[in-house]
């Protein structure tokens, strides 16, 4: 088989003598129009798909990554039959040809045409076949310059039919943000509270809410063995839930965290990624829900959105979940500053929650999460690493916590006050500013109940006791402002 091709885009050449060499830049053409048509609507091969000829009128293609109108995708290398010619030479005694198209279809999924592709499709090649072989093979993939990463190296079904996760850039990622990933600890590094809870609400991963209700559950801090190579990036924490169902139709078990800002990516789409791993295949639920805050005239919150069962299996693999976030046009948001995108993991979830749960039901068992992340846009990327001391900082802003600090000895009086005849009050500046006034909890070792008057930058701790010679530790104090 004779092949010619240029150094880049391959395009079919005339071969030396043909007499009917304008045919092929005819032809030429057509290639241009298919290639800037799959460019121009979103279609892009990363790599791999290169066909060549497999003998007789059979064509193979190699294993291909890429992405097909903003879905990221993975084909395995194969073979297709090639249509040709009934006969071998027409009047003039030119070899009969057959243009066979081969491309990757909206199913993700390699394929074969006589006549140009429609629709959503990435071009590969056109095969010119006799009635017996192969004659010519015009490369049609737009080639990309970057090089493609997996974490894992493999595919998950998760109701889509292409799910594995290229890092495709920082070309895809939004011009208007410093960073990508709208979780704070993602990663689960930051466990204030503690490390394990089996209460409803925050009280361990600090940022997460891990709620139940009838049903119980057993939350814990769980650690990575040192050198494992499911999860990139060697994290070294991941979050553990064990639940044990309760029949009950208003009985649930769920995970999620509220992002500040109902605004969050609203009117376009979003991506949201994570590896988990489970003791047996089953389903879970995500969900989003936008909710508009308190004061004044709010809207309704609205739940529900993406709702989507995701498939997962026993052993850490990467998922992903893409939503078309709700606009925010004709919403009306609260006065108190507390509004917020929230996005939830459904474990076991009873039969009043069927459409918030897309009919997930219940169910018992051990569900392990690890790396989430929120982008903006219909890519899911490689995790976003932080350096170290940035997670806390992040969650900073919301909880803080600190024990043992100070002696409160910055003011003292001796006219009496009430029973007590001595007062001490110190001003503990916080780490990081909070996101609106926090709850504020302290402990002494003596006085008084604390008086704590809670502030964005920071507390007054005022304690009150009978004896002069007392001295007072303020031995423990948390802010609080998570929605």
């Amino acid at each position: 088989m004779a092949n010619t091709f240029t150094n880049r885009l391959k395009k079919r050449l005339p071969a030396a003598g043909d007499p009917n060499w304008d045919d092929e830049w005819n032809d030429n053409g057509i290639l241009d129009e298919v290639v800037m048509g799959a460019l121009l609507g979103g279609d892009r091969v990363i790599s791999g798909g290169e066909v060549t000829d497999g003998g007789g009128l059979t064509a193979n293609y190699a294993a291909i990554v890429g992405r097909l109108n903003g879905a990221p995708l993975s084909v395995d290398a194969g073979s297709l039959a090639m249509s040709g010619a009934a006969a071998g030479t027409d009047a003039a005694g030119n070899v009969l040809t057959v243009a066979n198209w081969i491309y990757v279809n909206s199913s993700g999924v390699a394929a074969t045409s006589l006549t140009p592709p429609s629709g959503d499709y990435i071009p590969l090649a056109m095969v010119d076949a006799s009635n017996t072989a192969i004659l010519r093979i015009a490369d049609l993939r737009p080639i990309a310059e970057a090089v493609v990463y997996f974490d894992p190296p493999v595919a998950v079904d998760i109701g889509k039919a292409l799910t594995v996760m290229p890092d495709l850039s920082l070309s895809y990622q939004p011009a208007n943000r410093g960073r990508k990933n709208h979780i704070i600890d993602g990663n689960f590094d930051i466990w204030l509270e503690a490390t394990s809870q089996t209460t409803s609400g925050y009280g361990s991963d600090t940022m997460w809410l891990n709620e139940h209700s009838g049903t119980t559950k057993v939350h814990s801090r769980q650690a990575f063995t040192p050198g494992q190579t499911l999860v990139p990036g060697n994290p070294e924490f991941f979050s553990r839930t064990v639940v044990t169902s309760v029949a009950g139709a208003s009985n649930y078990c769920r995970k999620s965290q509220r992002i500040e800002r109902v605004k969050t990516n609203a009117g376009n789409k979003a991506t949201y990624s994570f590896y988990f791993d489970t003791d047996v295949s089953k389903n879970i639920a995500v969900e989003f829900v936008q909710n508009f805050g308190t004061g004044g005239s709010p809207s309704t919150e609205i739940t529900a959105i993406g709702t989507q069962l995701v498939a997962v299996t026993p052993g850490f693999k990467k998922y992903y979940v893409t939503v078309n976030l709700p606009s925010m046009t004709g919403k009306t948001v609260g006065t108190n500053n507390n509004d917020y995108l929230g996005m939830v993991f459904w474990y076991d979830a009873g039969t009043s929650f069927n459409t918030r749960a897309a009919n997930l039901g219940q169910q018992s068992g051990t569900f392990d999460l690890a790396q989430v992340q929120l982008e903006d846009g219909e890519v899911a990327t490689e995790y976003e690493e932080q350096m170290p001391g940035e997670p806390l900082r992040d969650v900073n802003r919301y909880y803080e916590a600190e024990a043992p600090i100070a002696y409160l000895t910055t003011h003292y009086g001796n006219t009496t006050i009430g029973a007590y005849a001595y007062e001490r009050s110190i001003y503990i500046g916080f780490k990081q500013t909070k996101r609106a006034a926090p709850a504020v909890t302290t402990v002494l070792n003596v006085g008084t109940a604390a008086a704590a008057i809670g502030k964005i930058s920071g507390i007054l701790v005022t304690s009150t006791w009978a004896t002069e010679t007392n001295v007072v530790t303020l031995n423990s104090w948390t802010a609080d402002s998570r929605l």
